[in-house]
Parts: C-alpha cells; structure tokens; sequence
C-alpha cells in the first residue's frame, strides 16, 4: 500500500512540474519538418581568416591543404582571427625565402601562447577565405604575440595577395 502511495505522490509531483509556466519557458515549438532542422545546423561549415587547432575526428570541417593530397579535420572554434592581427609584415628569412611575420594583439597574444602551450608536438591551422594555407607543427609555446606563414610555398606576390586579404577582413 505504501508503494502506491509512494508512486502516487512522484507522479503528481512529475505532472505538476510538467504543467509549470517555468519548466515550459525551456521548449521551443518549431513547424519545421526534423531533417530540414538538422540540414541548417549543418549547412554552414565556412571558417573564418585565423588559426585554429588541427584535431583528429571528422566533425564536418574537414580542409585540403593548398596544393596538396592532405587533409586535416578543424576544430571550428578559433584561437585567433584577422581582427587580432597588429601588423603583417612580409620579409625574406636567411635563405632568401619570403614569408610573412604577424604580431597579435594583447587578447591574441594570450590566446596564442595558451594554444601553442597546449598543442606543443601538434598541428595548428591557417585558414584564409575558408581555405587551408598551413598545418604547421607547434614545437614550443609562443608567449611574445608573434606567428608567421613560414612553410617557403609563397611567393612574394602571393603572401602580398594574402596580406591584402587579412587586412581587409579587419
């Protein structure tokens, strides 16, 4: 008899929490058919210009590094964007190859360093116009604000070309 009465009192207690003004403020109706709901989450994949960190599952952002065969999955969240970029400067390195040197801001830089800390003997990505450029490996975390597009692929003109985009983005 008291299981009853037990079970009794749960279900009421379930039924009227049910019917509470407070615990329906959580739902939301939607007339749309199920499928199409999961077509928008899904729909838009582009990334934004920054770096992000190169991770090891298919999430539904997978890239193609720039003229190659080789792809790597993006975790979509960025560690920093061309908003957090104070200068872009192209320069030729020892052995006469250009490439680009960006300083970061003070929300970048500190970013940056807690990224490249965590990611030490991984890849982080830069992605310019939804594009992959680099997957370059971290060897040691980067606490001065400073990162560069160092792989030696880029011409002058090119890396001129990207800078133009960044800059434009801010």
């Amino acid at each position: 008899m008291s299981i009853k009465i037990f079970l009794f009192i749960v279900w009421t207690l379930i039924l009227t929490n049910c019917g509470n003004a407070t615990s329906q403020k959580n739902f939301k109706i939607v007339n749309k058919p199920i499928s199409s709901i999961i077509d928008e989450k899904n729909l838009d994949t582009t990334l934004q210009t920054g770096w992000y960190y190169v991770i090891d599952f298919d999430n539904g952002y997978k890239r193609q590094i720039k003229n190659s065969q080789v792809y790597y999955f993006i975790d979509p969240s960025p560690i920093v964007l061309s908003k957090n970029f104070k200068t872009l400067k192209i320069y030729n390195n020892q052995q006469g190859i250009p490439e680009m040197l960006m300083t970061l801001d003070e929300n970048g830089t500190e970013a940056w360093s807690v990224a490249t800390e965590k990611f030490i003997g991984k890849r982080l990505a830069f992605i310019l116009d939804d594009k992959l450029l680099e997957a370059d490996y971290v060897n040691s975390q980067i606490t001065g604000g400073i990162t560069a597009l160092i792989s030696g692929d880029y011409t002058k003109d090119e890396l001129e070309k990207i800078k133009t985009l960044i800059e434009s983005e801010k």
